[in-house]
C-alpha cells in the first residue's frame, strides 16, 4: 500500500501545484499574522501570562481553522477535483467547528500535561507512576488522532463527538499507519525549509494525510464486500484498481511536460 500511496499524493501535489503554493502561502501569511497578533497582544497588556495565553490562543485557533480548510482542499485534490477560491472558504467554513474542538482539546492536554506531569512525577510512588502513564498515554492517542481527524471530517463525519470517536477507532485499527503519517508529516514540512515552505509545505503535508487515508479507508469498502476476507491480509492491488486507473501510469516526461502527450 505505501508506494502506490506515495505515488498518488505526489502526484495529486504536482497536478494541482499551483493550489498548493496557494494555500501554503496563505498558511505562512497567516502564522506570521498570528505571531504579530500575540506579539501586539503580550505589549498591549505589558506582558502578562494572561495576556500571552489569550493571544496564543486566538492565534493557533484561527491558524487552526485555516488548516481544516486546506485539509478538506486537500480531500478534493485526492478525489481528483480541483479545488476553487469559493469550495476553499466552503471547507473552512465546514471545517470550523471541528477544528476548534481539536484546538481547545489541545490546549487542554497540554494544560493536564504541564500540570499532571511534575505533579504525578513528584509522587515518588506506583500510583504517581500510573497516572502519569495514563495522561502521557492520553497525549498519544489524542497526537495520533489528528493524522486521521481531518480525512475523517472529510469522508466520514462532521459531527464533533462522532467525529472524534470514529477517528480514535480507526486509529486503533490503524496504530501503525497513523504513527506512519504522524512521523513523516512533520518531515515534509521540514523539507519544504529551502522553498520557503511554499512547496510541498504544511499543504503538501495534509495532502499527504488525506489521500494516504484516503485510500486506506477502501480497506473497509472492500472487507464490507468481502466479509471472508483476513483484514490483516488485504489484497492492495485489487484494493486500488480503480484509483491505479485514475492515477494512471506516468513517464518523466508526461509528468514533466504533460502538454507534449
Amino acid at each position: 500500500m505505501l508506494g502506490f500511496a506515495v505515488k498518488k499524493a505526489f502526484f495529486d501535489l504536482w497536478d494541482h501545484l499551483i493550489a498548493i503554493v496557494l494555500m501554503n502561502l496563505g498558511a505562512v501569511v497567516l502564522i506570521a499574522a498570528a505571531a504579530f497578533l500575540v506579539d501586539q497582544v503580550v505589549a498591549g497588556w505589558n506582558g502578562g501570562v494572561v495576556s500571552m495565553t489569550l493571544g496564543a490562543a486566538v492565534a493557533l485557533a484561527i491558524c487552526t481553522v485555516y488548516l481544516g480548510g486546506v485539509a478538506l482542499a486537500c480531500a478534493e485534490i485526492a478525489d481528483y477535483r480541483g479545488p476553487t477560491i469559493a469550495s476553499f472558504a466552503t471547507g473552512v467554513l465546514r471545517a470550523a467547528p471541528a477544528a476548534l474542538a481539536y484546538c481547545a482539546g489541545s490546549v487542554l492536554l497540554v494544560v493536564v500535561l504541564s500540570v499532571g506531569v511534575p505533579l504525578y512525577a513528584g509522587f515518588g510512588n506506583v500510583i504517581g507512576l500510573l497516572a502519569l502513564a495514563g495522561i502521557v498515554w492520553l497525549a498519544a492517542v489524542w497526537a495520533l488522532t489528528g493524522t486521521l481527524y481531518f480525512a475523517v471530517l472529510a469522508r466520514l463525519e462532521s459531527r464533533v463527538g462522532a467525529l472524534i470517536r470514529k477517528s480514535i477507532l480507526l486509529l486503533f485499527d490503524n496504530l501503525g499507519f497513523a504513527a506512519l503519517l504522524f512521523v513523516t508529516a512533520p518531515v515534509i514540512v521540514m523539507i519544504s525549509l529551502p522553498l520557503a515552505f511554499m512547496f510541498p509545505g504544511p499543504a503538501g503535508a495534509m495532502q499527504w494525510m488525506q489521500s494516504a487515508v484516503k485510500l486506506r479507508l477502501l480497506k473497509y469498502e472492500y472487507l464490507e464486500r468481502n466479509p471472508q476476507s483476513h483484514r490483516r491480509r488485504v489484497p492492495w492491488n485489487a484494493v486500488f484498481v480503480e484509483e491505479q486507473r485514475l492515477v494512471g501510469p506516468r513517464s518523466l516526461k508526461s509528468t514533466l511536460f504533460p502538454w507534449k502527450d
